[in-house]
C-alpha cells in the first residue's frame, strides 16, 4: 500500500507537466500504481474499503449465548473471567491467546447491544461571565388589581 504523500508528490509533479514515466519514478511509484492513482483522482487512504468479513471461524460461537447472558446479568463482568469461567466450563476447549478475541467480541456486544451508558458533559463555569435568565408567566397566581386580572411575566436573572 503506498502512502498518501508519495500519491501527492506524483499528483503534485503531473500538474506541473512532468511526464507519467517520470513522474512515477520520482515518486517511488511502478506506472501501473501511478496510473491507477490518476484514473481514481484519489488518495490511498481514500480507496482503502474496510473489511467486514470474518477471516477464520468465531470460536466462541457456540458458548455465544452464555456468554450474553452472563453479560446481561451482571454488565460489569470482565472478558478475563468470563474467559475463566468458560475455560472451567468446558476445559481444553480454549487456549490462553483467545482471551484478547473474546474481549474484542465482548468490546463490540456493549457497543451495539449492551447497556445504556451515562453522558455526561463536564461545564466549568467562571463566575460572573455568564449569566442565565427567563421569562415566567404567571397569570397562575390569579394576582388583581382593582379587580381585574393583571397578566404579568417576573424576569430571573441568574449568574453562573
Amino acid at each position: 500500500m503506498k502512502k498518501d504523500t508519495e500519491v501527492q508528490l506524483f499528483m503534485r509533479l503531473r500538474r506541473t507537466g512532468t511526464s507519467q514515466q517520470l513522474a512515477a519514478a520520482k515518486a517511488g511509484l511502478s506506472e501501473r500504481t501511478a496510473r491507477k492513482y490518476e484514473h481514481a483522482k484519489a488518495l490511498p487512504s481514500q480507496l482503502k474499503q474496510p473489511h467486514t468479513h470474518r477471516t477464520r471461524p468465531n470460536p466462541f460461537g457456540e458458548d455465544w449465548n452464555w456468554v450474553v447472558e452472563q453479560l446481561e446479568r451482571a454488565a460489569a463482568l470482565q472478558a478475563t473471567t468470563l474467559f475463566a469461567l468458560l475455560c472451567e466450563k468446558q476445559p481444553g476447549r480454549y487456549q490462553a491467546v483467545q482471551v484478547r478475541t473474546l474481549q474484542r467480541h465482548i468490546a463490540t456486544w456493549r457497543a451495539l447491544a449492551g447497556p445504556e451508558k451515562t453522558i455526561i458533559f463536564p461545564q466549568s463555569p467562571r463566575p460572573a461571565r455568564m449569566a442565565q435568565s427567563d421569562f415566567t408567566h404567571m397569570e397562575d397566581l390569579h394576582i388583581t388589581l382593582s379587580g381585574q386580572p393583571f397578566a404579568h411575566l417576573l424576569y430571573h436573572l441568574v449568574l453562573t
